[in-house]
């Protein structure tokens, strides 16, 4: 059925129980599981606040740090798992933009993703990055809660 599934994370307990589903469904489908964790550049970062007490650099480090703690999480539930497993962090403004262009690439078949199911003003004040996936992307969305 699915070959390649994309895990989008930001390491919260919902990714990873999105996590777990697509690691779970990539081992009953023979799959391969491809997780990204997408972080904000730091001029993003100091565009939201006029407080940055941080060089860039020791910003992009600590931030470096924190996808590779994530993606070894994701690491080692496929590894338990059997799954055969990638991961990537990239830098990009719009976390969902990111995800549907990594998507895109030849052989991803599947988006495994979380979401709150917030709806009215949280979601137009917080944004779903789940929904602009969904609403974006040419693939199918399994959407976890």
């Amino acid at each position: 059925m699915y070959k390649h599934i994309l895990s989008p994370t930001d390491g919260s307990e919902l990714s990873m129980h999105a996590v777990d589903v697509g690691v779970g469904l990539a081992r009953t489908c023979d799959a391969k599981i491809h997780a990204i964790h997408v972080l904000a550049p730091f001029a993003a970062m100091l565009h939201c606040t006029e407080i940055a007490q941080i060089p860039e650099a020791t910003h992009t480090a600590q931030v470096i740090a924190k996808a590779r703690q994530i993606l070894g999480q994701v690491r080692q539930r496929a590894k338990m798992d059997g799954t055969p497993f990638e991961a990537e962090f990239l830098f990009a403004p719009q976390p969902a933009n990111a995800s549907v262009e990594l998507a895109a690439t030849p052989g991803c078949d599947l988006i495994v993703m979380g979401s709150h199911g917030r709806g009215g003003l949280h979601r137009l004040l917080l944004g779903s990055q789940t929904c602009k996936v969904v609403q974006q992307g040419d693939l199918p969305v399994r959407v976890c809660k």
